[in-house]
């Protein structure tokens, strides 16, 4: 006999039931992988997150720059292109750039963490350098960003 699986609900939906609950917490961490989306949804997604006063951390994200198959020992695989393009380092890099740019934008959000540094990783070839430690474009994408950011300041 098949055990029903548990009931699923939105992220959403369940910080608005601990909210509604009254239970404290300090702040809400999202994490993305593989978003099938485009960069203006998942804007809207974010935004969701804006109403609850509280603010956003980006504890995981993770694209890959590669579409080429591999397994890995979690059972991860690069899946949804990205507008109809297959997944590349050049790809990534572009990815990364309009992400940290959107989510800096928003001032609710406080943290994002790139989950996999180096390849292999939890997401195949989602690093920021490859296995020999050569960076990929997107490092040094980020980096450029964030010295852009800082000098800002």
């Amino acid at each position: 006999m098949r055990q029903p699986k548990p009931a699923q609900r939105a992220v959403h939906d369940y910080v608005k039931e601990v909210v509604d609950a009254k239970v404290p917490f300090e702040v809400i961490g999202l994490q993305y992988y593989n978003p099938g989306r485009d960069m203006l949804e998942i804007e809207r997604s974010l935004e969701t997150f804006s109403s609850f006063g509280k603010p956003v951390h980006i504890t995981e994200v993770a694209i890959p720059s590669s579409s080429e198959p591999i397994d890995n020992q979690w059972g991860q695989r690069p899946r949804f292109p990205w507008h109809g393009e297959r997944w590349s380092e050049l790809t990534q890099a572009d990815w990364i750039e309009q992400f940290y740019t959107l989510a800096y934008s928003k001032p609710y959000i406080d943290a994002v963490t790139w989950w996999d540094i180096v390849d292999p990783g939890f997401l195949p070839h989602g690093g920021f350098l490859n296995e020999d430690l050569s960076e990929k474009p997107s490092y040094g994408r980020l980096k450029s960003l964030i010295a852009g950011w800082e000098g800002m300041a």
